[in-house]
């Protein structure tokens, strides 16, 4: 039989020159007006500080080939407006508390950037549309704001112990187990036959368990899990890494004992039930210290910065995006 015709590839998307995506891009930036914002005291957001982020990001964008109309423009001008006048108002907020951002700890945040950037570092400046030495100046404008924020931040006395004692069983509990698995067919459909095929596999094991054959030898002959080469031993793991029904049969076994057959998506299992261990307080203290610290600085950057734009009353020449309304709310009401 000849073989079948297939379909020509489609065709390569067209080619974009530098100079045809500059041109595209001045088109689309004529939206925006000289002054985009006043806020504050008369304070003004200049057009061309939009102009200057955005360029670069959607010179690259036209050439990569992603569709870039006017009307996305507004949108994306304004919401990267409202980010700019955000830091500035935060960052005039740090300075007037006394939090400035330290110059030398900025150059090793900047190095640092530089070195795990490597050859593209200057094609991340020229993306941000920032020269290095601006880039290192916005570095170390944001560690001020950080360390204003961070005096903020107040920890209530014991949240970490409390948030210990609250959590400990859902994350400072650590299961232990090994296991025998026979696996449903992992490249065809999962049919009654190939199930029960599965299951006379399980019963299999389960009878030489029973016979009194070692569970850990028993695993490396016939498990279907990779933890077959540990005997079976799937190690230390919190409530909820499990599937259910494999966690729900382990918490109602005690240490050393074998379950009977549990079936979950992936087949038929004999677990064998390993030592629970709580994890002491002190060595996860500094990890919960951490993530309250990180909730709580969140927490208050959001609403400073919200009461910040709130108080700043601006006042935009840019109208507010217009996002095309859902069919349902466009189609007439039922009468």
């Amino acid at each position: 039989a000849p073989a079948a015709v297939q379909p020509p590839p489609p065709p390569p998307p067209p080619q974009i020159t530098p100079e045809q995506a500059e041109a595209k891009v001045k088109e689309l930036l004529a939206v925006i007006p000289e002054v985009v914002a006043t806020y504050k005291d008369g304070e003004e957001l200049k057009g061309a500080d939009i102009c200057k982020e955005l360029k670069p990001q959607l010179i690259q964008a036209i050439q990569a080939g992603y569709p870039v109309e006017k009307n996305m423009i507004t949108g994306i001008a304004r919401q990267l407006a409202s980010n700019l006048i955000q830091m500035k108002l935060a960052g005039a907020s740090a300075k007037e508390k006394g939090f400035v951002g330290n110059p030398e700890e900025a150059k090793k945040q900047l190095d640092l950037v530089k070195q795990n950037a490597g050859p593209q570092f200057e094609a991340i400046l020229k993306t941000t549309g920032m020269t290095e030495e601006e880039l290192l100046k916005k570095i170390e404008e944001l560690d001020g704001i950080q360390a204003y924020l961070d005096s903020m931040v107040k920890l209530p006395e014991k949240a970490a112990e409390n948030f210990y004692k609250e959590h400990v069983e859902e994350f400072f509990t650590q299961l232990s187990a090994s296991h025998i698995l026979a696996q449903f067919p992992k490249d065809a459909p999962v049919t009654e036959e190939a199930k029960q095929a599965t299951k006379e596999r399980i019963l299999a094991i389960q009878k030489e368990l029973k016979d009194g054959k070692d569970f850990a030898e028993l695993a490396k002959e016939k498990s279907d899990c990779p933890s077959k080469e540990d005997g079976g031993n799937l190690g230390s793991f919190s409530k909820g890494q499990m599937v259910p029904a494999f966690e729900a049969a382990l918490l109602e076994m005690k240490p050393g004992e074998i379950s009977d057959i549990v079936e979950t998506e992936f087949g038929y299992h004999i677990i064998k039930a390993g030592e629970t261990k709580v994890v002491p307080f002190e060595e996860v203290k500094e990890r919960i210290e951490e993530h309250l610290k990180q909730e709580a600085e969140q927490e208050v950057a959001e609403t400073t910065f919200t009461k910040l734009l709130e108080e700043a009353k601006i006042k935009w020449n840019l109208p507010e995006p217009e996002f095309p309304k859902d069919e349902e709310e466009e189609a007439p009401a039922e009468e």
